[in-house]
């Protein structure tokens, strides 16, 4: 950086600055364990979101995307968007 005054005669004199740009994402997510209850009233079953299921995560302002990667019953529990888990209509 160049550093010159308004005086006369100008005077001006270089310094060198050094930017280190840390990673400030260095805390990994980590999984956690979600029970999830889901009662059903008169034989109807919820639909819709039933929870959240994201990540615990140090840093607060992160976007996640979350995938369901196997599951038992194909089509019955979905993660539309983020991480939100729903429920579809359950056909016997």
């Amino acid at each position: 950086i160049e550093v010159e005054d308004s005086g006369i005669p100008k005077m001006k004199s270089e310094h060198t600055v050094t930017v280190i740009v840390l990673d400030e994402n260095d805390s990994p997510s980590m999984p956690r364990s979600v029970h999830i209850i889901v009662y059903s009233f008169n034989g109807e079953r919820p639909m819709g979101k039933i929870a959240d299921v994201h990540p615990n995560d140090p840093d607060t302002t992160g976007d996640y995307t979350c995938k369901i990667l196997q599951g038992s019953n194909p089509g019955v529990l979905g993660i539309p968007i983020g991480c939100d888990l729903h429920t579809s209509k359950i056909t016997p």
